[in-house]
């Protein structure tokens, strides 16, 4: 429920998040929130970490999520249905082999382990993303030139 409501806090303050932050900022400054997230579900001191964590993980997906949304539909924009069925296929297999993943993953290492790989995970996965962003804007302002 609280990973919902911090996915409704970003819907009510999504417009002043884009033009605050931008398309690179919303990617940032949300796999950052996820990663801190995990790290406080997984080695917080008492349970109210774990409220916490859930509501700004949501927070924090749903910026992510929605950047990368808006960015596949800008893919291949002859062939835009095609981009977008793409990047769901990707996001609810990724899903599933998560969860396979996980579930043998927390066996062997535990919790607080499995959710300090996914925190690094996130980190990285951002961290490719807003390069990826730059990239692209980039070359488009020397294409524009």
């Amino acid at each position: 429920m609280l990973f919902g409501l911090g996915g409704f806090a970003f819907a009510v303050s999504s417009g002043p998040l884009v033009r605050r932050l931008g398309e690179a900022g919303l990617a940032r400054w949300g796999s950052l929130m996820m990663c801190g997230a995990l790290v406080a579900v997984g080695f917080g001191p008492g349970w109210g970490w774990a409220l916490a964590g859930c509501f700004v993980a949501g927070l924090g997906f749903y910026m992510v999520h929605n950047t990368l949304q808006v960015n596949a539909t800008q893919m291949a924009p002859d062939r835009r249905g095609a981009a977008v069925a793409a990047f769901a296929s990707c996001f609810f297999l990724g899903q599933s082999a998560g969860v396979a993943l996980g579930g043998w993953l927390v066996g062997v290492i535990g919790p607080p382990g499995f959710l300090a790989i996914g925190a690094v995970g996130l980190l990285l996965i951002g961290r490719a993303f807003v390069a990826g962003l730059a990239l692209r804007s980039r070359a488009a302002a020397a294409v524009a030139v």
